[in-house]
């Protein structure tokens, strides 16, 4: 029943391992939708500000005579001027939601390798243990192990007491008091 136990726990740690790798991965796509939709409506912002300027513009042109002409002109440069400001601000705020995308998703990628190669170190140590009878110390595992392995040991022989348990049914005739004489 011992050699179930280590099964058993591997199956549950991999199971762990790998939900915590679908969150990390859909909390990485959750990352990357919020700076496309932070893109989306910074693009709309300047497209909905280019048509206001578009219409002022045009509504400019047509009002004014040749005087006015040259200054609605000198008007569209400078408008012209902001916009492809705006423009490039918009290039910077996507290229800051793409690089904060990717950082979250590099930080939770690494993390999940650090867990998963610290199950694997734990695993290798386990094996090791496992196959040299020798070892009757615990000196090559960290504390966490240590405790990790006690709780598995205290689990596992109270599960080996409780099928002792339910398999002996006490008999009244058996019982011997210590230090009664039935003679």
């Amino acid at each position: 029943m011992s050699s179930v136990a280590p099964f058993v726990t591997q199956m549950l740690r991999q199971q762990a391992a790998a939900e915590e790798q679908r969150r990390m991965v859909k909390d990485a796509v959750a990352g990357q939708a919020a700076s496309s939709i932070m893109r989306q409506i910074a693009m709309g912002e300047i497209q909905q500000e280019m048509a206001r300027e578009a219409r002022t513009g045009r509504a400019l042109e047509a009002a004014a005579g040749a005087e006015s002409r040259r200054s609605v002109s000198k008007s569209r440069l400078e408008a012209q001027k902001e916009l492809d400001e705006k423009q490039k601000l918009l290039g910077l705020i996507g290229g800051a939601a793409d690089a904060t995308g990717a950082l979250g998703a590099y930080f939770i990628e690494k993390n999940a390798m650090d867990k998963a190669q610290a199950e694997a170190a734990f695993q290798k140590r386990m094996d090791l243990s496992a196959m040299n009878p020798q070892v009757d110390d615990m000196s090559q595992f960290n504390p966490e192990d240590l405790e990790a392995l006690r709780a598995m040991s205290v689990r596992a022989e109270a599960e080996e007491l409780e099928k002792l348990r339910k398999k002996s049914k006490p008999v009244m005739g058996d019982f011997i008091a210590p230090g009664v004489s039935y003679g």
